[in-house]
């Protein structure tokens, strides 16, 4: 994990400004859709790699208590600047410091691409979730990186396999010089869901969301290919393995 926490550290305010812009950060065009996947609640919820605090603020707003989990001690503090939950702990995905069994909802979003040990971080997950608990896990879909350069290059030999898991690192600067930079995994679809279930997670439905179109970064490429992919997993109500 050391790699990719010290790049997210050096990237943290790049990251925090990039995240809080609408029309930059690709969440946004999805929110609304995010929300009805969740679905209101209430009780405690746990965010994994919650980095400057939106999905944990969202995830408040449907009326969950959480606790947002992140390495990174600059994001962390972003988050705690916009009061964006009620509990924060600094700990890696593969390590936290909370009690096991604990939390009906846990999410993970746009985090295992960052990972480089996908069951380990599942395993912490699934040990924080409670019995008959909701895991939900928001990834960049599996298939986005290599459409976007396909149909950018029209190369189809330069970018390597869809089914090779391979390092990605991709800096961004926007048309109005906002700039970012990222790095992480790009792999299969069957590589999280094979973790999921060697973790004892009950898979329970995917989702490829459509953008609202009304947003201004709502493009038409993404209104006709997937950019994310949401799963909902559940643990049963004894906690053993499926």
């Amino acid at each position: 994990m050391t790699r990719d926490v010290d790049h997210w550290t050096g990237q943290a305010m790049q990251w925090t400004t990039w995240a809080r812009t609408s029309a930059h950060d690709a969440f946004w065009p999805y929110r609304s859709r995010f929300e009805v996947f969740v679905g209101p609640g209430a009780g405690p919820a746990l965010e994994i790699g919650a980095g400057e605090g939106r999905i944990c603020r969202v995830l408040g707003n449907l009326g969950y208590h959480v606790t947002a989990v992140e390495p990174v001690a600059a994001l962390l503090e972003a988050a705690k600047d916009h009061d964006s939950a009620a509990h924060y702990v600094q700990a890696t995905a593969a390590q936290i410091p909370l009690p096991g069994a604990a939390y009906p909802l846990v999410v993970l979003y746009n985090v295992l691409m960052d990972v480089d040990d996908l069951d380990a971080a599942l395993a912490e997950a699934m040990r924080c979730l409670a019995p008959g608990g909701r895991l939900i896990v928001g990834i960049v879909h599996p298939v986005a990186d290599l459409i976007k350069t396909v149909m950018d290059t029209g190369d189809w030999e330069g970018e390597g396999s869809y089914f090779e898991p391979r390092r990605f690192d991709h800096p961004v600067t926007d048309a109005e010089g906002l700039r970012m930079h990222f790095v992480g995994w790009q792999r299969p679809m069957s590589a999280y869901t094979d973790a999921l279930l060697r973790a004892g997670a009950r898979l329970q439905r995917l989702e490829e969301p459509q953008p609202d179109p009304a947003h201004p970064w709502a493009n038409a490429r993404w209104r006709k290919l997937p950019l994310f992919l949401w799963i909902e997993a559940t643990k049963s109500q004894q906690g053993e393995a499926a």
